[in-house]
């Protein structure tokens, strides 16, 4: 008997600093995505995961469950960093135990989502026994990989316990389109978390909750002008990497490129590129010429559900 989940790869349009203090996020998930599978065994098996990643030791935590499972994972990005294929990993292992064990329990989607989220918290802070709750990672990337296309998300607590808003949409501007663009270059983002000042991002989430006004109204021409502020206030708190201002100096010299900013730990992984309906192959040669000929827009949009299907 074998198990299928397929699972996006993801992009922070803009939060990924505001997250880590409650501020609004804006995710963009796309293909090819990632496949993980479980095929049943009676052989011995081993753990696929590096055993310091959150999915390397939730399956250690709950190897009775696992034992009988030959687990698969495949990148289909083919290792290129920025697109959360740690945290697919950890998606993959959580959502098919907790579906497994408990097949026909009733449950709402977001109660679901929160459990794996919970899960993956539980294991950060077994990673990371030394470190501020704070610094921790966020999970908005793993929320947005569960919702799937374009995504809002937004932490808040109560007196009892964390909350999460999110809400899943199309892109919202029918004359703007994008190009999600990966660098080839990785920063470890589990290290640069654990450096980061978060009293510094306050204002951040302040800034990325202003910026759900031009989403909500499909404004294209106040969500690019509030990117620019956001990558302005990014630059002046030392949060893009040297390489990635590098890419985005040359690219904003083209009248073509309406906005671009690095996206996710210091902005190294994936530059984002906006610009107006009817630009799109000049965008792609444009990018072609700077020797990145990867890039995923609108029609990569991933548009179904992570869920357990047979094969």
């Amino acid at each position: 008997m074998k198990y299928h989940l397929q699972i996006p790869g993801k992009t922070f349009c803009f939060g990924e600093y505001a997250a880590l203090v409650g501020g609004t996020a804006m995710l963009i998930t796309t293909k090819p995505g990632f496949d993980i599978e479980f095929e049943a065994t009676n052989q011995p098996q081993e753990c696929p995961f590096h055993p310091q990643s959150p999915a390397g030791l939730y399956y250690k935590n709950n190897e009775s469950f696992y034992s009988s499972w030959n687990v698969t994972f495949k990148d289909n990005y083919k290792g290129r960093g920025g697109f959360g294929a740690s945290t697919a990993q950890f998606i993959g292992l959580s959502f098919f135990k907790r579906q497994t064990q408990a097949p026909e329990t009733t449950i709402s989607q977001s109660s679901f989502f929160k459990s794996i989220w919970q899960d993956y918290q539980d294991v950060n802070r077994e990673l990371n026994p030394s470190v501020p709750e704070s610094q921790l990672p966020s999970g908005y990337d793993l929320w947005s990989q569960l919702i799937g296309s374009v995504s809002t998300v937004k932490r808040f607590s109560t007196d009892s316990a964390v909350q999460f808003n999110y809400q899943r949409m199309e892109w919202p501007f029918a004359d703007l389109d994008f190009l999600i663009v990966p660098t080839g270059f990785k920063v470890a983002t589990h290290e640069h978390l654990g450096k980061l000042k978060t009293e510094s991002l306050k204002g951040l989430s302040q800034l990325s909750d202003k910026m759900m006004v031009s989403l909500q109204t499909k404004d294209p021409t106040g969500f690019l002008e509030e990117l620019k502020t956001w990558n302005k206030r990014l630059q002046s708190l030392d949060l893009v990497h040297p390489n990635t201002l590098e890419i985005l100096n040359s690219l904003n010299k083209h009248s073509e490129v309406a906005f671009a900013k690095g996206c996710g730990a210091l902005g190294a992984d994936i530059v984002f590129v906006a610009f107006m309906r009817g630009e799109h192959a000049r965008i792609r040669l444009i990018l072609s010429e700077m020797n990145f000929n990867e890039a995923y827009d609108r029609s990569d949009l991933w548009d179904q559900e992570v869920r357990v299907q047979l094969c």
